[in-house]
């Protein structure tokens, strides 16, 4: 578990900024598959900004979907920001397969439009907690 700090708090979103920015650029470029992991990427960011900004510490394995419920516990007014970012979930890296009999799940579609939406998902979610971490000063 990381011992939470202002500062770990403001680095982890400014991180998440940084990749929504290159998010941006892959989109002019048609990169729709990067562009959609590397939302994802920057969603967990957030979510871990977040929770140290909170004062909570948080597994460092932990993804989004373990992050989102976890900042959903501690502050459940925050359960829209956490819900806005489900979608994503379905770009997360795969997990690794207990072994042969294990089926794979089909790769998601990446499109100008999920790509958009994904950003749009992002970008929502750095608003929304940068404007809790402020309340919280």
């Amino acid at each position: 578990m990381k011992q939470a700090t202002r500062g770990d708090a403001h680095r982890w979103i400014a991180e998440a900024e940084k990749d929504i920015k290159d998010a941006e650029m892959l989109l002019r470029h048609e990169g729709y598959y990067p562009l959609c992991r590397l939302a994802y990427l920057a969603a967990a960011k957030t979510m871990r900004g977040l929770l140290l900004g909170m004062g909570q510490p948080f597994p460092e394995e932990a993804d989004l979907a373990a992050l989102s419920q976890q900042v959903s516990l501690v502050e459940p007014t925050l359960g829209v920001v956490t819900q806005s970012l489900d979608p994503l979930q379905r770009f997360a890296p795969p997990a690794p397969t207990a072994g042969p009999e294990a089926t794979p799940l089909p790769p998601p579609l990446y499109s100008r439009e999920a790509a958009k939406r994904a950003i749009a998902l992002v970008r929502q979610a750095v608003a929304e907690v940068k404007r809790s971490l402020t309340a919280l000063s």
